[in-house]
């Protein structure tokens, strides 16, 4: 595909929502003392709305990349702005630490869409002479949204209530999906495309959530303690029969 002056425009879409995606996952780490305050519970617990969003993202990142080739990047990432945009909104409104973690768990689904979808998109946007400056763009997308958010967090915090860190979020959002509409191709996958393999992205899944909890717990109580020491082992298990059976499954689809 040519690059053309579309390219660029959707290139805006995506890198709005790469920031947005990554700026989410460090900004809420200086508001948590004040949101631990404002909703009533221990800072132990509000550290949740962390760690869920994170095991969350990591764990469906590969999924939407295969429902991406499956049903169409453009289409999985527009679905992925929906999700992310409407959970900035419930999370802007205090309903409680609850109402909050199922709030931080649409957000994620959100990003996982739109971050596993975005260089697979560069790469149908832009050709061959423009499509690395695109990508380098891109990942620095993602630092600046990693680095801009405790200093951003800080500003708003001293300006706002804690909710304003997820408020930014809904006009850029509206803004991007407007764009995005109008720019972002209308693929619909490819048509020799394997199936979604739910048993390998679910257990993926619980591999990414155990290994989050265990270190998550590890921190609290102690890496030396029986049960936290389990749970490493049970992971690393899990993970190398994973691999295995990965592994076996590559070589016979290769063998016939």
């Amino acid at each position: 595909m040519k690059t053309t002056t579309r390219s660029w425009l959707a290139m805006i879409v995506i890198g709005i929502f790469t920031i947005m995606a990554n700026l989410d996952a460090s900004i809420i780490n200086i508001a948590l003392p004040i949101m631990s305050k404002s909703l009533a519970v221990p800072i132990s617990q509000i550290t949740y709305t962390v760690m869920g969003y994170m095991v969350i993202l990591s764990g469906l990142l590969v999924t939407f990349g295969k429902l991406g080739d499956i049903w169409g990047k453009g289409r999985i990432f527009t679905l992925g702005m929906y999700s992310f945009t409407i959970g900035s909104l419930m999370a802007s409104v205090n309903f409680g630490f609850e109402f909050l973690l199922l709030a931080r768990f649409v957000q994620a689904v959100g990003a996982a869409a739109t971050l596993s979808n975005s260089y697979g998109l560069i790469s149908e946007l832009f050709d061959n002479h423009t499509r690395g400056t695109a990508m380098g763009i891109n990942t620095m997308f993602i630092s600046a949204g990693f680095v801009a958010g405790p200093a951003l967090g800080g500003f708003l915090l001293q300006q706002f209530a804690w909710n304003a860190i997820f408020m930014i979020n809904i006009p850029l959002g509206i803004i991007a999906i407007i764009l995005g509409h109008l720019f972002l191709p209308k693929n619909h996958g490819r048509q020799q495309a394997t199936k979604l393999d739910g048993w390998g992205a679910g257990i993926l899944f619980i591999i990414i959530t155990l290994f989050f909890v265990v270190l998550e717990a590890g921190q609290t109580i102690g890496f030396r303690q029986p049960l936290i020491i389990i749970g490493f082992i049970s992971t690393y298990t899990i993970l190398y029969l994973f691999g295995k059976a990965t592994k076996k499954c590559a070589i016979t689809t290769i063998h016939f």
